[in-house]
């Protein structure tokens, strides 16, 4: 067999065994950081949704202290996972601007649902910070003091 039948073969080879081992020698890099930044911003959006409406619900409310407390302490668990998820998808779109043009309606598209994501979360914790002031203005030392973002 002639060398170039050898490498031909060989090539083809390669190129079968990573496809079956789930790797891919054709995909293009900036589909890839398309799909995962979508993927990962769609996991904030939905974040994001619950917790607006754990925000909500204790938002222009009289509550006593026990259930101030619970609600402060569920915002914070959820504002904290949602600053994780803001950091991954934000990282995220970092890396697909990358392959994007300044000038073009996709890079714009991205720039602004990173501004949303930041500026939600930054309104998520100052809600919380707020009822937070609130709590320990009443109740805080007595039991305990809820913590600030």
């Amino acid at each position: 067999m002639s060398s170039i039948k050898r490498l031909i073969i060989f090539t083809v080879s390669v190129m079968i065994a990573l496809s079956v081992a789930g790797c891919s020698t054709l995909e293009n890099p900036h589909d890839k950081a398309s799909a995962d930044f979508q993927e990962k911003y769609g996991l904030v959006l939905a974040h994001q949704q619950n917790v607006a409406y754990s925000l909500n619900m204790t938002a222009g409310k009289t509550l006593d202290q026990p259930t101030l407390e619970s609600a402060l302490e569920t915002q914070w668990t959820m504002i904290t996972g949602l600053a994780g998820l803001t950091d991954d998808a934000t990282a995220s779109g970092n890396a697909y601007l990358r392959y994007l043009q300044p000038a073009s309606t996709e890079y714009a598209n991205v720039t602004a649902n990173m501004a949303q994501m930041s500026g939600f979360l930054d309104s998520s914790r100052a809600q919380y910070n707020s009822g937070a002031a609130m709590y320990n203005q009443f109740w805080g030392g007595i039991d305990k003091t809820m913590p600030y973002f």
